[in-house]
């Protein structure tokens, strides 16, 4: 009996450890941002000042804690820094995704059903997986707002 207590806790502290590794923090780099249309096409927006670039412009992401830390901008004279919720943590066939907290939503819904509007409105996903069978991985990431959206590669900061 001891031996499997043993082994079960070896093997938790493995696999936390697995999970640990796997987090990484990324600093990432705005190359588009598009806005859906009023005839619900594409277009993109090279307003240097479009809200989105302000935002994510160097935004650093850490995959472990969910930390966002906003850049200093013109907008923004002073960095940010909130903590999302982690939804989906990468791996070799999937994206990290991340949603923003909810605790400040006033709403009469469950926070669930908050959640998941905001989820479906705002989020990040971060890629550094390839899908493709050459194996060169391509780190980029999707920030989603509303019917915006900007995207750019990222680099491993720690």
């Amino acid at each position: 009996m001891k031996r499997i207590l043993i082994t079960a806790a070896l093997l938790a502290v493995t696999v936390a450890t697995a999970n640990a590794n796997d987090a990484k923090i990324y600093r990432c780099k705005v190359a588009d941002v598009v806005n859906v249309d009023d005839d619900g096409r594409l277009r993109p927006d090279n307003n240097p000042r479009h809200i989105l670039r302000q935002l994510y412009d160097g935004v650093i992401v850490d995959t472990m804690t969910g930390a966002v830390t906003y850049p200093v901008s013109t907008s923004y004279p002073k960095s940010e820094r909130t903590v999302w919720t982690i939804v989906q943590h990468g791996d070799h066939a999937n994206d990290h995704v991340l949603i923003p907290r909810s605790a400040l939503v006033v709403n009469p819904l469950s926070e669930r059903d908050t959640q998941l509007r905001i989820a479906t409105t705002d989020f990040i996903r971060i890629r550094d997986w390839s899908p493709q069978p050459t194996g060169k991985v391509a780190l980029h990431f999707m920030a989603y707002s509303l019917s915006n959206m900007a995207s750019g590669p990222c680099e491993v900061v720690r």
